[in-house]
Order: C-alpha cells, then structure tokens, then sequence
C-alpha cells in the first residue's frame, strides 16, 4: 500500500476547501514539496539569516562564505567541543582530517547547531555595534564582517519568509511575484486601475472588475520593482482568451484580465480563482543562501493566502522535509502566535 500522505497544515487545507473544491481536491490527492534547480512555475522561498548565514559557514572551510564566513569559521571552530584524550580521532577531529570529516564534518551537517551559533554571532555582533552607537548613530565600515551582517539583517527583514512564485529564470537571475503579501486596500477604483494599467483599457475595465469581483479582489505586493506599471494576474485556467503559461506543463497562468472579468462576472468562475499582484522580484539568486528554490505541486502556487492558519513559508518548507523542516521548526520556536493546531 502506498505511503500516508503528508499533511502539514490541515486548518490551511480547510480554508482551501472554502475557496476552491478543485484546488482543494488536487491539494489533498497529491500535495508535495521538494527542493529543486531554479525554474519557471516553481518558487524561491526566502530563508532565514541564521540559515543564510549557515551556508556562508558552511562554505568558508574551502574559502568561500566572504568575511562573516570567515567570522563564523573563527567562532566555530572556538566552540567545537574537544575530543577528550584517548578518543578516537583525538586532536586530528578538530581539524576535521579524521575518518569521514570527524567532528568539524559532523557539527557543519547539524543544522540546528549551525543554526544557533549564527543565532549567537548575530545578537552579540549586533549587540557590538549598537553599544559603539553614540547618539543613536554608529559607523560601520561595510566591508567589515560587522556592516555585512547589518546589511543581511536589514535585507533578511524585508524580505522575511517570503515565498516567490517564479515567472522567468535566466543567468542574471530569477523574477516573479510573492505569493504571501497581501494588500490591505481592498475594491477601490485607484487599485483596480493600477492592477489593469498594463492592458491599456484600465478606464474602461476598472468598473467591471469592481463590479465583478467586489470584496473578493484579492492583490498583493509582489515585490519591491516596478510597483507602478501595471499589475500581473496569476490564475489557473488556460482556457481564458490571452492567459499564458508560466512554462509548459505547469498549468501556471498570467494574463487574460478582461476574460478574467467577463468570466466572474458571468457566474463561470470564483473570484477567489484569480490572484492580482503588484511589483514584482527581479533577479533573484540562491548563491549566498539567501533563497532556497523549490518545486511544488501547482495548488500550492494557486491558493489564497488570506488569513492562513501556518504561514505558507512554513507549509512549504514542511512539505520539502529535511533541512527545510527542521529550519521551519526552528523558526516556529521563536514565536507564541501560531495556532497549535498545525505547529
């Protein structure tokens, strides 16, 4: 018989039950999650900095990881417990040269523990330069291992556990649209003209989508580049006139506003089917840990994330497993305002 399927967030899937039975019954006949090379139609999931942090450690034993990888190779290997004399692999463990890696290999594999002695540099880096600060101000030299981590503290916070949905991939890296930041204005005129300005008809459609959509026009913020020009709808119905697939086979789909409009209006088609972005990502990487790619089953990328009982970031991460699992686990520990339920 076939294994049981993983359910990670059941109060998610609840809800998804309410916006869409087909979304709802594709999720539960086959959600899945995994690691994956970084591609159209799968997702960039913004990671922790202790995790981010954590490949730049990882790294810098080959001489990689810049100058905080440098900075936490020194606290690591400060803290890397002493074999005690007469154990196997004694002082050449330390150094990592014993069996298979010894104790360097086996403590740079635990994720926990290289998760909370990143933790640790972090709030006592931090906690150095604001005790220079004078005045409320403090001078940091960027290239320092100080003014990288304040640089990573601030990005990781604007960008804290964000999930991308990829558009288009290339070698200068990825675009798309956070699927977990909705806005909270909601059905007003000025919005559904900005969300239509890219089809050149946003005068003509804005009434329309208002009227269709009403209270259920849900938008959010893709990302911090072009705010201004137009918005991206992302739905999964090919058969709507000038919808395009993300990439072949995903069943991914941008475009097709006006048939959009016309289809909700007409009772063919939920509101709730259709999701409105504004700004986008671009250029995004997964070369200094920052983000993780993932592929994902496609009602993952599709469904609401309005008033999710976990987090989607902790959903997705949950359904890869692994080391993604075990950092969702870690995050959830530092916060009292989830609901047990899916913890």
């Amino acid at each position: 018989s076939s294994a049981p399927r993983l359910v990670v967030a059941p109060g998610n899937e609840a809800l998804l039950k309410e916006q869409s039975e087909e979304l709802w019954r594709e999720y539960t006949e086959g959600s899945w999650a995994h690691e994956s090379p970084v591609e159209a139609g799968g997702m960039l999931l913004r990671m922790p900095l202790e995790a981010q942090l954590t490949q730049s450690l990882r790294s810098s034993g080959g001489g990689g990881g810049g100058v905080l990888g440098s900075a936490l190779r020194t606290r690591f290997e400060a803290e890397l417990p002493v074999p005690e004399e007469g154990d196997s692999g004694d002082a050449a463990a330390k150094d990592g040269s014993a069996g298979d890696g010894g104790e360097e290999a086996r403590f740079l594999a635990n994720t926990a523990y290289c998760y909370r002695l990143c933790e640790g540099f972090v709030a006592e880096t931090l906690q150095a330069l604001l005790a220079k600060a004078k005045g409320g101000k403090a001078t940091v030299d960027a290239a320092s291992a100080g003014g990288a981590l304040l640089q990573a503290y601030q990005e990781a916070g604007q960008e804290w556990q964000q999930v991308v949905l990829v558009l288009r991939s290339s070698a200068a890296g990825a675009d798309g649209v956070a699927l977990n930041r909705p806005l909270a204005a909601r059905g007003n005129r000025q919005l559904a003209e900005l969300l239509l300005r890219q089809t050149g008809a946003a005068e003509a459609l804005a009434g329309p989508l208002l009227a269709a959509f009403g209270d259920d026009l849900c938008a959010y913020l893709g990302g911090p580049s072009e705010q201004e020009s137009g918005g991206l709808l992302v739905h999964g119905d090919g058969s709507l006139e000038g919808a395009v697939e993300v990439s072949p086979g995903t069943r991914i789909f941008t475009g097709g506003e006006r048939a959009a409009i016309e289809a909700v209006a007409a009772g063919r088609a939920s509101p709730l089917a259709f999701r409105w972005f504004l700004g986008r990502h671009t250029g995004l990487t997964t070369g200094e840990g920052a983000w993780r790619a993932v592929a994902c089953a496609r009602p993952v990328a599709l469904k609401q994330c309005l008033g999710l009982p976990k987090p989607l970031w902790h959903e997705v991460m949950e359904l890869c497993g692994g080391e993604c699992a075990t950092l969702s686990r870690l995050e959830i520990l530092k916060r009292d305002d989830l609901p047990s339920e899916d913890d």
